[in-house]
């Protein structure tokens, strides 16, 4: 192969992976997140529709990641109780899931829940698995993701935020 050849391949590969990256990071920003939204608000729909939860989207710039580089996304706020619960999604490109959100409340960053998504090969629908990132440092073994990690349901969903407003 001439060197021609060599550096026309290369640059066909970093287009296609570029391109690749893009439809990833679209995919993250128009259906991932605003889907995990929409799951988490069905979840707690009885306490919002009773005035006990407000929800509030907001726009962010994530950190940069080195494949996607800056971007906007949106972040989902829960008031309660003049406190302010935050779903930031923080990684789409994430070792050993597709991507992670972090559950905090404001003000009270000690405590911290890590939401991390893989995407179902068969039927192609996410999952999103939540974990306390104390209990993730804890773990001798290490978490293996994502059959370790417990499911996010309403049960865990509640838990967190419950352990979350004590803080």
């Amino acid at each position: 192969m001439s060197l021609r050849e060599t550096l026309e391949k290369m640059e066909r590969s970093e287009k296609e992976t570029a391109q690749k990256v893009r439809e990833t990071l679209k995919q993250w920003r128009e259906v991932a997140i605003p889907g995990l939204f929409e799951q988490v608000k069905e979840m707690l729909s009885d306490l919002i529709v009773d005035g006990l939860i407000t929800v509030g989207p907001r726009r962010t710039e994530p950190r940069s990641e080195q494949l996607t580089g800056q971007y906007s996304i949106d972040v989902l706020d829960l008031s309660i109780r003049g406190r302010t619960i935050t779903f930031s999604p923080v990684a789409r490109y994430v070792f050993g899931s597709a991507g992670r959100v972090d559950l905090f409340a404001r003000g009270g960053l000690a405590t911290r829940y890590l939401l991390l998504r893989t995407v179902d090969d068969a039927t192609g629908k996410d999952r999103w698995g939540i974990v306390s990132e104390e209990n993730r440092r804890q773990s001798k073994k290490g978490l293996r993701f994502p059959g370790a990690l417990p499911e996010l349901s309403r049960p865990t969903l509640e838990d967190a935020i419950q352990k979350l407003l004590q803080r």
